[in-house]
């Protein structure tokens, strides 16, 4: 890898913008996305650029101008050169699945780490209990 740059923003429509912009600024590919609660006290979206110096700084610098533009950017980040190790150990975590479609285009999903299992909740006060058909009262 010669490049990695990185944008944290706040919110996901920001972070789809702005990576757009990026991409479409410079001759970079998308090398990861990551969600992470509790940025600025929203959602984080940190997403991951790799090609070329240049190109990097290129699209770092359109994608922050974009976000700015919609939302808010929280960091931005440019390495020249990524250590072997983070390349081989740190980015696979975050990194794009690419499938072959039917037709052999490679079509890039995001590489998401297992879902928890969703927990269920007990239904608040006045919301239907869905075992008995009720609404739930105070007194239950």
């Amino acid at each position: 890898m010669k490049a990695l740059g990185l944008i944290e923003t706040v919110g996901y429509s920001t972070a789809v913008f702005a990576a757009d912009a990026g991409l479409k600024a410079a001759d970079v590919r998308l090398r990861g996305i990551e969600r992470v609660i509790g940025v600025a006290g929203s959602l984080g979206v940190s997403v991951e650029f790799e090609g070329e110096v240049a190109a990097v700084q290129s699209a770092i610098s359109a994608a922050k101008q974009a976000g700015d533009s919609v939302g808010q950017v929280v960091s931005v980040l440019v390495i020249p050169r990524v250590h072997d190790e983070v390349s081989q150990r740190i980015l696979p975590l975050f990194s794009l699945d690419v499938k072959q479609s039917s037709n052999g285009a490679d079509e890039r999903q995001i590489a998401e780490s297992p879902k928890e299992p969703k927990q269920e909740m007990e239904p608040q006060v006045g919301e239907p209990d869905q075992t008995t058909n009720k609404r739930r009262t105070k007194h239950e």
